[in-house]
């Protein structure tokens, strides 16, 4: 099993996502302390390539999964992104204590 490469963190003058790219695990920071746990792993552990980051968004490629991925922190919120290049499904979020839960919604101020 690959080891998890390092977190990804983007930011705004809100929020701070940590994201986790080899798993797809995400969280969320305000900045008057508040969390939440946007998602856990969705996915084995596998090895994030092409990398690259800026304060509010952050691209990779897991191509294990033949996934790209694009996370990012914007004035309308968080978002995460997938493009496959064969047909495939990904889950995400996964937060086992609130079922029937399809999205997180992150409130400003």
């Amino acid at each position: 099993m690959a080891a998890s490469a390092a977190p990804v963190t983007i930011h705004d003058n809100e929020w701070t996502v940590t994201i986790d790219p080899a798993t797809l695990a995400a969280s969320a920071t305000h900045r008057d302390g508040r969390q939440a746990t946007l998602s856990r792993p969705a996915l084995a552990p596998g090895q994030p390539a092409a990398l690259t980051t800026t304060a509010t968004e952050a691209n990779w490629r897991l191509p294990q999964q033949k996934l790209d991925v694009t996370a990012s922190l914007t004035a309308e919120g968080f978002r995460i992104a997938f493009l496959a290049t064969e047909p495939g499904s990904v889950t995400w979020p996964v937060l086992g204590e609130e079922p029937g839960l399809e999205a997180c919604v992150l409130p400003h101020g």
